[in-house]
């Protein structure tokens, strides 16, 4: 019996340990790091739209390609702020807040570029610019 009160609790104070951990500084809950999984775009998807990229359910819906120079709306269907940075430093970043919108050009050169999100580094993405 005193093994099962012990183990009882500990593992109510463990998930207390996780619930703490698991939101922001704003108390909205981070859904990337509850799962502890890497959570990758859905390229060509039915849910993406021509010209945008879908942030939803802290992942990413992009289209299968774009042309470059491109200007392409980034729509966070997602209650936080999200970002779209490239994984090579520089060439491109655009921060989008909570169910708004945002604006990104893409590069003007052909290339399959992968990003990230640098407020849940769990999410990746592929852009393909030809």
């Amino acid at each position: 019996m005193r093994k099962l009160v012990t183990l009882i609790f500990s593992t109510v104070l463990t998930l207390f340990a996780l619930a703490a951990c698991g939101s922001d500084s704003d108390n909205k809950t981070d859904q990337s790091s509850m799962t502890g999984m890497s959570m990758q775009s859905k390229t060509g998807s039915a849910d993406a739209v021509k010209d945008e990229i879908v942030i939803s359910g802290f992942a990413y819906v992009v289209p299968e390609s774009f042309t470059p120079g491109q200007k392409v709306t980034i729509r966070n269907n997602d209650s936080v702020e999200h970002s779209v940075t490239s994984d090579t430093k520089g060439t491109f970043s655009t921060d989008v807040e909570g169910g708004e919108t945002a604006t990104l050009t893409l590069p003007d050169q052909p290339g399959t570029y992968t990003f990230y999100c640098t407020y849940h580094p769990n999410m990746h993405g592929t852009l393909v610019v030809k």
